[in-house]
């Protein structure tokens, strides 16, 4: 299972450089993080069960944490 996304700014701009990390989920899982590439898109993979993600993301201004819900239905989800 996958989460992918694009990051970006309240303008709509792309933010690049980004850390997206998963911080906590259902079962056991190893430790998942990407970086945004220049257009602000990540891609997570490595995720074995259907279940709430908590991912971090942290830029260089600031950084926010919230809860993802990755249905069971979907091998790719989409933020």
């Amino acid at each position: 299972m996958t989460i992918e996304g694009q990051l970006v700014t309240q303008q709509n701009q792309p933010i690049p450089d980004a850390t997206i990390l998963i911080q906590s989920g259902p079962g056991a899982f190893s430790e998942v993080a990407a970086l945004t590439d220049a257009n602000g898109k990540f891609i997570l993979s490595g995720l074995n069960q259907s279940g709430a993600y908590q991912v971090l993301i942290t830029t260089a201004v600031q950084q926010k944490s919230f809860t993802v819900h990755v249905p069971a239905t979907s091998q790719t989800f989409v933020l």
